[in-house]
């Protein structure tokens, strides 16, 4: 009876850390690197960096509550980039403040890749940080 109990009480704790994990944290530790990263815009006009960094430009709005404390920052937010190109499980690993936070947020589950990560021509899921900054402009 005691052996029944301490087995499923290891079960019961198993499955709690299991749960506790973060799809990315486990991914990253068991399939590394893929051959080819994800591709968030195909144009050949600019980087596919500055494609996404101009997406999130003109998506963001500085929220007023920062804005009136003068309130700068960067926010890292990291998410899954699935099969598809689509994204999930956004979370924020660097905080600046609870506003910027969530517009970070809401800006980052409106990315969407065009090509996802990839190998041996396979469409893999992998984990994404990208770091939102928010600057006041300045006035001379």
């Amino acid at each position: 009876m005691v052996r029944i109990f301490i087995v499923i009480l290891m079960l019961v704790e198993s499955v709690s850390f299991l749960l506790s994990q973060n799809s990315c944290d486990e991914y990253e530790s068991v399939f590394g690197t893929p051959e080819e990263f994800p591709v968030f815009c195909e144009k050949e006009s600019n980087s596919d960096l500055d494609e996404l960094l101009q997406f999130i430009a003109e998506n963001i709005n500085y929220p007023s509550t920062a804005k009136n404390d003068s309130v700068e920052g960067r926010v890292a937010v990291k998410f899954w980039i699935d099969t598809d190109g689509s994204t999930s499980e956004h979370r924020v690993i660097k905080s600046v403040r609870k506003d910027l936070d969530e517009e970070a947020l809401r800006v980052a589950r409106l990315i969407k890749f065009d090509k996802p990560a990839m190998s041996g021509g396979i469409p893999q899921g992998m984990c994404f940080t990208v770091p939102i900054s928010f600057v006041l402009s300045r006035s001379k």
